[in-house]
């Protein structure tokens, strides 16, 4: 790997986990929701440095554009209809801390009990091919898994908008 990619994925990395770090811990939900858009961000230039541009694309669009606004849009229509300002308070941080670090544990000796690569597949730099194949594949391995993520999101439209709907006094009650 070329030298100035390690330093482009730890970056990328740091500025992925800090951002992780601070929308699980901050109190101001407005906040914890562009930390975690600046989250989603640094996963998006992971994909770029991957030459995955096209992911990187999707995920700036889906993700860090459609869903961080829904949640927004959510948290103000929330404190909207209820008059309280919504704070991300937990009593259970130790439990938390725990399980995290379980999972934590967990994940660092999968990752070195696996044996990894050390030559890179030669990959095609033109990204209609990319494109193409993970069209290909979406709409034929994980058709099903595509389909849950867009149920999940019109879901999440529906609640979104049952939440903003104010109860207007009917005429004639």
């Amino acid at each position: 790997m070329i030298p100035w990619l390690h330093v482009a994925v730890a970056v990328l990395a740091g500025i992925t986990l800090g951002a992780a770090v601070l929308t699980v811990t901050l109190r101001n939900l407005y906040h914890c929701a562009l930390s975690l858009a600046l989250c989603l961000i640094g996963v998006a230039g992971l994909y770029v440095v991957l030459s995955a541009e096209f992911i990187a694309a999707a995920q700036v669009l889906i993700y860090v554009g459609a869903v961080t606004v829904l949640i927004i849009f959510a948290v103000m229509m929330t404190e909207r209809i209820t008059g309280v300002r919504g704070e991300a308070a937990s009593q259970q941080r130790g439990m938390a801390f725990l399980a995290a670090a379980a999972l934590a544990a967990c994940l660092i000796s999968i990752v070195q009990a696996t044996a990894w690569p050390t030559v890179l597949a030669q990959t095609s730099s033109d990204p209609s091919s990319t494109t193409l194949t993970l069209g290909r594949e979406l709409l034929t391995t994980y058709l099903i898994p595509f389909e849950v993520a867009s149920v999940v999101l019109l879901a999440a439209l529906v609640g979104a908008v049952v939440l903003a709907k104010e109860d207007a006094p009917r005429e004639g009650s």
